[in-house]
């Protein structure tokens, strides 16, 4: 079900995670938040914080009306296209608040049921032996290979997918990889470019609609689901997932191309994590300003990279 319509969560809940979400902006802690994953603009809370029972995606705050509706219709368009393609997407509403702050307008978020851990794509497949195989690999593939079309993709990392009760479900819906009918991303940057720091919004006006667009292309797709499981320490699953992969596309990836290939997510994505630690200690340190943007762990580690090389 996608959804616009209240159920998972009720809005006092939504508000009061608003103001949490302030507080810690403000510099006074974390208490009271659970923090469970960061995307590129989006951060992910569990509510309640100490059994969630939903996720909460925050979108970029301080969205007029409109920019919000827009953005809403569009990812429940996504969501309907990818579930009449087969991707079975879990339940998703997409709700809004008054953002925090004396700024105004809303702040959007993605809600959807917590998924037990156990069950997340990269869980399920550290769990099993790549010897034997696991039927998600065959179903992401599957999956990405005939919903991938010239004007949509999906973001196939293995971590966006779960295996629930012998069967696939996908998570990930916040940034929907759609193009209009002149080839342009038919997501209004502007709007999310409001979720990244000042530092940062230039290299991002310039990077993401080449890569939103990349995802267009079955074999690119395929191939950063190779790359990325370097990420997730399924080193060892990489020529299985390979093997399935070079079934669907045109020209056959290799162990060396998923190597290079999240060779050049580690420095792209740890040089974008130093800036903004950079810069968060720019503003509060020297500038005394509030600092409103959490910034993630450095999720890809160029030491740990430099090690596995190494080894190789």
């Amino acid at each position: 079900m996608a959804t616009d319509d209240g159920g998972m969560i009720t809005d006092e809940e939504l508000m009061e995670l608003e103001a949490l979400v302030g507080r810690a902006l403000d510099g006074k802690g974390q208490e009271g938040l659970n923090i469970m994953g960061y995307g590129v603009t989006a951060v992910v809370f569990g509510v309640p914080a100490d059994a969630p029972r939903v996720v909460c995606k925050r979108l970029p705050p301080n969205a007029t009306e409109a920019d919000f509706d827009k953005h809403k219709a569009l990812v429940l368009d996504y969501v309907d296209q990818m579930r009449h393609s087969g991707i079975a997407v879990v339940d998703t509403e997409v709700r809004a608040v008054p953002s925090e702050g004396k700024a105004g307008g809303l702040t959007g978020y993605i809600i959807q049921p917590v998924v037990p851990r156990a069950c997340l794509g990269d869980q399920v497949l550290a769990a099993a032996d790549p010897a034997d195989g696991h039927p998600l690999v065959q179903t992401v593939v599957d999956q990405v290979a005939g919903f991938t079309t010239e004007r949509r993709g999906v973001d196939a990392q293995i971590t966006n997918w779960a295996w629930i009760d012998g069967a696939h479900r996908y998570i990930d819906v916040t940034t929907p990889f759609l193009l209009d009918e002149r080839g342009e991303v038919a997501l209004d940057l502007e709007i999310f470019l409001k979720a990244a720091p000042a530092l940062a919004q230039g290299t991002y006006r310039k990077e993401l609609p080449p890569a939103i667009k990349r995802y267009c292309d079955v074999r690119f797709t395929l191939l950063d689901l190779c790359g990325l499981l370097y990420k997730n320490d399924l080193d060892a699953w990489v020529p299985q997932v390979i093997e399935a992969c070079n079934q669907v596309v045109d020209r056959p990836i290799t162990i060396e191309d998923a190597r290079t290939h999240y060779d050049g997510e580690v420095k792209t994505w740890s040089m974008m994590n130093r800036v903004m630690r950079a810069d968060r200690f720019w503003q509060r340190h020297v500038r005394r300003r509030r600092y409103g943007f959490f910034v993630p762990p450095m999720e890809y580690d160029p030491k740990t990279w430099k090690a596995k090389k190494k080894a190789f």
